[in-house]
């Protein structure tokens, strides 16, 4: 039996330069638990976004932190939860699994900051913005309940436990730590693998793969399917990539190259404003699969 691999890679990397970022006479407040943090470089608001000093906001999170000066690459960690950032870059990876960010960490006066809701949120807690006291409260670890938009018939924040009781399909026989995989789940018309992942026993995604005889057309099928459903795509790849290598698609570069890494997300209103990323994977000119995974964020 094939191991079960879940497709889901992103190119957005964006490379900004430094800024130094004037700030006005009010001061944005973070407090942990009650507690004040403290930053030397001040917190501030760039595109909507809250970004605030990693360091102090990482160990108050009690994440263990590698910083790879090379690859300009933060690492926090703990227990179940991986939270991998880099600096002018887009895209952070929670447990092996890409997500892109709004505003990418970045050096503002010698110090590395990062979006403050994302990080908090990942970790599981609790984030709260008082626009008139310009106060940022970061309290308790969350435990959510809300349904699981689309998908089946579970809650995010259910245990293991939990979801061995509400899930009804057929129990694949090898189990890696922290998910629960099922086989022969049918999504869309095709028989795929259900995963579903847990960080501190709480479910926060869940992936349908296709992993054998996947085509390009299979792809496109259930793109045009999320399209009817959710809208516009939040990000489209195949559009940068048709820019780039003069109106190339993926199906033409994979015929030249051998290889593919590709995903569409959906993120608005209509997913209650929770991903949902469509991706296929491919190398030695052979597609390995498709995968179709949702995500509480």
């Amino acid at each position: 039996m094939k191991k079960v691999i879940i497709f889901l890679a992103l190119f957005a990397l964006i490379q900004a330069p430094t800024q130094l970022f004037a700030k006005g006479t009010s001061m944005i407040a973070v407090s942990l638990d009650g507690e004040p943090l403290s930053f030397s470089t001040p917190p501030f608001i760039q595109e909507g976004v809250t970004l605030v000093q990693f360091r102090p906001l990482f160990e108050k999170l009690g994440l263990h932190i590698v910083w790879d000066a090379e690859t300009r690459t933060i690492t926090g960690s703990k227990g179940d939860l991986s939270i991998v950032l880099q600096i002018n870059n887009k895209t952070a990876t929670i447990n092996g699994v890409q997500f892109e960010l709004e505003v990418a960490p970045q050096i503002v006066n010698d110090d590395t900051v990062v979006p403050i809701r994302f990080v908090a949120e990942t970790a599981h807690r609790k984030v709260t913005w008082n626009s008139e006291t310009e106060h940022i409260q970061i309290e308790g670890i969350t435990h959510p309940t809300e349904t699981a938009y689309d998908f089946r018939h579970v809650n995010w924040g259910m245990s293991k436990s939990e979801v061995l009781d509400a899930e009804t399909s057929e129990l694949f026989k090898k189990q890696a730590k922290n998910t629960l995989t099922y086989q022969n789940v049918d999504f869309m018309g095709y028989t795929t693998y259900l995963t579903y992942q847990f960080i501190e026993d709480n479910l926060v995604f869940a992936t349908y793969a296709i992993p054998e005889s996947v085509t390009f057309d299979i792809f496109y099928e259930l793109k045009n399917k999320f399209i009817q459903q959710y809208g516009k795509p939040s990000s489209d790849y195949e559009e940068d990539f048709i820019k780039k290598y003069q109106k190339e698609t993926y199906s033409s570069l994979f015929n030249k190259h051998g290889v593919i890494n590709a995903s569409v997300s959906w993120n608005n209103s209509k997913t209650t404003n929770k991903p949902i990323v469509l991706a296929i994977s491919g190398e030695n000119n052979k597609l390995q699969g498709i995968s179709i995974g949702f995500f509480d964020r």
